[in-house]
C-alpha cells in the first residue's frame, strides 16, 4: 500500500508526495489516450493498444504509404509519412508484420485515425491489453502499511509542505505553520549536533531563505519588468522563470505564512527546550544564519512587506542598521528595534538570563 498525498497547484498541475518526495503530474486527454507528464517525463497511457493496429498520432494530411499494399513492416522502422504544420513526418511501426492500408495517400487524417492494420509475424510474441475484470488485492511487505512516521519523518514531511505553499501552491496557511511548530517542538525527535534549538533556527532559516530569494527579484519594482528582466538572462531555463512566476502570484499566502511563523517564533525556546528559556538569550541564541535572514527581510521595501520587515526588526533589534531612510514606516521600525534592543540588553544580563 503507497500512501499518497495528492495537491493541485493553480495552473493545474497536479503535486503528489509518497516515498518522502514530491511529485509533479500533468496530463492531457488525447484521441489516443492519455499523455502523462510525471517530473518532466512523458507517458502515453492508451484507451487501447493493439499492435496490429497502424493509427497516427497526428492530425493533418496523409502523403503515402512508405511500403506497398501488402508489404512488409519492419518494427521501429516508418511505414508512411504525414504533413502537419506544414512539417514533414514519419509514422513509426511498432511490430513488424504484413500492412493492409486503410487510407488513400492524400487522405486528410485525424489524431487517432487507423492508417493500416498488420498481420504480424509472430503474434503470440505480443499481448493486448485488456480490460482486468478479477478482485483487486492490496498486498504489503511485511511491517509495512500500518507504521506511523517517525518524528523525524514527519517534521520533514511538514517542511516539504511548508515549501509547497512557498513556491505558490494552495494550502491551508495556519494549518501549515502549526503543523510544522507542532513538528519542531516534538520531544520525540532525536538530538542532532548543535541541539534542538539549532535544528529549529535552521528550520526558520530555510523559510525565511526560500521567501527572499523570490521577493527580493520583486520587491520595489514592478512585476512586469522583472519578469521580462527574468526572461531574459534566463532565456534557456523557462521552467525556472514560471516557478518563480508562480510563487510571486501567491505573495500574500506566502507573506501571511512567513509573518505566523515569526510571530509564534519567540514562543519556541520554551515549547522546545522544556523549559523557562527566552528568545535571544544566552541559552536559545540566533544563528548567524538565521540572523543574516532576518535583517535581509527587514530590508526589503514595498507596501507588500512592511509587516514582515517590522517583525523582523522585533525579533532582531540590531536589523535596524539594515533599513533605508526611505523604507515605509520608518519611525515604527526604529520604536521596535529599540525596544528590541532594550529586551536583549536585559536578557543578557545574568540574574535575567531564566526571568524573560
Amino acid at each position: 500500500m503507497i500512501d499518497a498525498r495528492i495537491r493541485e497547484r493553480s495552473d493545474g498541475v497536479l503535486l503528489g508526495i509518497w516515498g518522502g518526495r514530491t511529485h509533479e503530474i500533468d496530463g492531457l486527454e488525447e484521441p489516443l489516450g492519455l499523455r502523462m507528464i510525471l517530473d518532466g517525463q512523458t507517458w502515453l497511457l492508451p484507451n487501447q493498444f493493439d499492435p496490429s493496429e497502424l493509427r497516427t498520432d497526428v492530425t493533418g494530411k496523409l502523403i503515402r504509404y512508405l511500403q506497398d499494399d501488402g508489404g512488409e513492416v519492419v518494427a521501429g522502422k516508418p511505414f508512411a509519412e504525414v504533413e502537419a504544420m506544414k512539417m514533414v513526418m514519419p509514422l513509426i511501426a511498432g511490430e513488424s508484420g504484413t500492412i493492409s492500408h486503410e487510407k488513400a495517400g492524400g487522405a486528410v487524417i485525424g489524431a487517432g485515425d487507423l492508417l493500416g492494420t498488420l498481420t504480424l509475424k509472430d503474434p503470440n510474441k505480443v499481448k493486448k491489453i485488456s480490460q482486468f475484470g478479477g478482485d483487486f488485492r492490496v498486498v504489503r511487505d511485511p511491517g509495512e502499511g500500518d507504521a506511523a512516521l517517525t518524528a523525524s519523518e514527519a517534521l520533514d514531511e511538514a517542511i516539504a509542505r511548508t515549501d509547497l505553499l512557498l513556491d505558490g501552491y494552495q494550502l491551508a496557511v495556519d494549518e501549515t505553520v502549526n503543523n510544522l511548530i507542532a513538528k519542531l517542538c516534538d520531544p520525540a525527535l532525536p538530538d542532532v549536533e548543535g541541539g534542538r534549538w539549532a535544528r529549529a533556527c535552521s528550520v526558520l532559516n530555510g523559510v525565511v531563505d526560500r521567501y527572499l530569494a523570490v521577493e527580493k527579484l520583486f520587491a520595489g519594482k514592478k512585476p512586469d519588468s522583472v519578469v521580462g528582466d527574468l526572461a531574459r538572462k534566463n532565456s534557456g531555463k523557462l521552467d525556472d522563470l514560471l516557478k518563480t512566476v508562480i510563487a510571486h502570484a501567491s505573495i500574500k499566502s506566502r507573506t501571511q505564512m512567513v509573518i505566523s511563523l515569526l510571530k509564534q517564533a519567540p514562543t519556541l525556546p520554551q515549547r522546545i527546550m522544556s523549559g523557562p528559556v527566552g528568545w535571544a538569550d544566552d541559552h536559545a541564541p540566533i544563528s548567524a544564519e538565521f540572523r543574516a535572514a532576518l535583517k535581509s527581510l527587514s530590508t526589503v521595501r514595498g507596501a507588500d512587506y512592511g509587516e514582515l520587515a517590522r517583525l523582523a526588526v522585533q525579533e532582531d533589534g540590531t536589523a535596524l542598521l539594515h533599513v533605508p531612510r526611505n523604507h515605509t514606516d520608518y519611525d515604527d521600525i526604529a520604536r521596535l528595534a529599540a525596544a528590541s534592543l532594550a529586551r536583549a540588553h536585559l536578557r543578557r544580563q545574568p540574574e535575567d538570563a531564566w526571568s524573560h
